[in-house]
């Protein structure tokens, strides 16, 4: 099997195991998180600042064509942090000794 052979099937089951508003969103380039369940897939739709006004209305009509709106927040490094794995404030070291925090943020 050759690269686009092996392209062209990772793209069609990537097609399939998700859903199409998963596909919009990716297409678009936005961060999202998963629920796990199958009523709700989306539960959260990172909202990206600083785009121009015909990536907001692309972004406002996938959000309302699948009932996204609750799940919408402005994303913004705070908010990603989750998808780090790291504390809320992104720290996981301490500044001055440069030791490893052994809890999120040092808390």
């Amino acid at each position: 099997m050759n690269k686009l052979e092996l392209r062209q099937v990772i793209r069609r089951l990537i097609k399939e195991a998700s859903s199409p508003a998963e596909n919009e969103l990716r297409k678009l380039g936005i961060r999202y998180e998963l629920s796990g369940n199958k009523n709700k897939p989306i539960e959260k739709v990172f909202k990206p600042i600083d785009k121009n006004d015909d990536f907001y209305r692309k972004f406002d009509d996938v959000v309302d064509r699948y009932g996204l709106s609750n799940s919408v927040v402005i994303q913004n490094k705070a908010n990603l942090a989750s998808l780090n794995y790291e504390g809320t404030c992104g720290y996981d070291t301490d500044a001055r000794t440069g030791k490893k925090f052994k809890t999120p943020g040092g808390l």
